[in-house]
C-alpha cells in the first residue's frame, strides 16, 4: 500500500469511527463518501463493512445488558432478507445512480430527524419494525444502513444507552450477513483484508474517547448532532458529484 493511500485511509477511518461512537451509526457515510477517491467502490464497501463489524462488537460488548431481543428481532429479519436481495444491484448499477441515491437518503433522514426533534416520532410496532428493516436492508447496498435503523431506534428507545445497544446488535447481525455476501461475490481479497486490518485498529483507538462524549449527550444534543452530520455529508457528496462531472 502506498503511503499516501495509507494516510488517507487512516484519516477517513478515524473520522468515521468517531462519528459512529458519537451518534451510534454513520461509519459507512464518510467512508463511502471519501474512500472511493482512492479505492474502488466495491472495495470501499467491503472495508466499511468490516470496520462496522469491529465497531459494533466493541460498542455492543460495552452495552450488552441493554439489548432487547424482542424489539429488535422484527427489524433484524427483514434487514437480512432485503440486503441479500438488494446487494446484487451494487454490482450492476452505475456510480452516478448510487451517488444520487446516497444523497437523497441522507437528506431524507436528516428531515425525519428534524421532525423527530420537534416531537413527532413513529411508534414501536411490528409493521413499523418491518418497514424500518426493509429500508435498512436496501440502504446497506450503499454501505449506509445506519440512518433508517438509527431513526427507528431513536424513536422507540427513550434512553440513549438503550438506543445505542440495540442499534449495535442489529448492525452487527446486518453487517456480518453483508460480509458473507461480499465473500461469496469474491469482493473480499487479501488486499481488502490488509486495508481492513489497519482500519480496524484505527477504529478501536478512536472509538473509546468518542464513547465518553456520547455518554454525556442528552437526547436533544444527540439528535442535533445527527441532523448536522447527515446534512453536511449530503452537501459534500453533492458538491463532489458535480465537481467531478457526475451525470455526464
Amino acid at each position: 500500500m502506498e503511503m499516501e493511500a495509507l494516510l488517507f485511509l487512516i484519516l477517513i477511518v478515524g473520522l468515521s469511527a468517531f462519528v459512529q461512537g458519537l451518534t451510534g451509526f454513520g461509519i459507512g457515510i464518510p467512508m463511502m463518501l471519501f474512500l472511493p477517491f482512492v479505492f474502488s467502490y466495491q472495495t470501499s464497501v467491503a472495508v466499511t463493512v468490516i470496520c462496522a463489524i469491529v465497531i459494533s462488537c466493541v460498542l455492543l460488548f460495552k452495552t450488552r445488558e441493554n439489548v432487547e431481543i424482542k424489539k429488535i428481532l422484527p427489524v433484524t429479519i427483514p434487514v437480512v432478507i432485503m440486503q441479500i436481495i438488494s446487494t446484487y444491484f451494487l454490482f450492476v448499477l452505475s456510480d452516478d445512480f448510487l451517488t444520487i441515491a446516497l444523497v437523497i437518503i441522507l437528506l431524507l433522514f436528516a428531515g425525519l430527524f428534524i421532525v423527530s426533534d420537534r416531537g413527532w416520532q413513529i411508534k414501536a410496532s411490528v409493521p413499523n419494525s418491518i418497514l424500518a428493516g426493509c429500508a435498512t436492508g436496501v440502504c446497506n447496498m450503499l454501505g449506509i444502513g445506519g440512518p433508517p435503523l438509527g431513526y427507528y431506534y431513536h424513536s422507540i428507545f427513550e434512553e440513549n444507552i438503550h438506543y445505542l445497544a440495540n442499534l449495535q446488535a442489529t448492525l452487527l447481525i446486518s453487517c456480518a450477513t453483508l460480509l458473507i455476501q461480499h465473500i461469496i461475490e469474491g469482493n473480499i481479497t487479501l488486499e481488502t483484508f490488509e486495508y481492513s486490518a489497519i482500519a480496524s485498529v484505527v477504529c478501536v483507538i478512536v472509538l473509546l474517547p468518542a464513547m465518553k462524549v456520547f455518554k454525556k449527550l442528552d437526547r436533544s444534543k444527540l439528535t442535533k448532532i445527527i441532523i448536522v452530520f447527515l446534512i453536511v455529508m449530503a452537501i459534500i457528496k453533492l458538491v463532489e458529484f458535480y465537481l467531478l462531472g457526475g451525470g455526464k
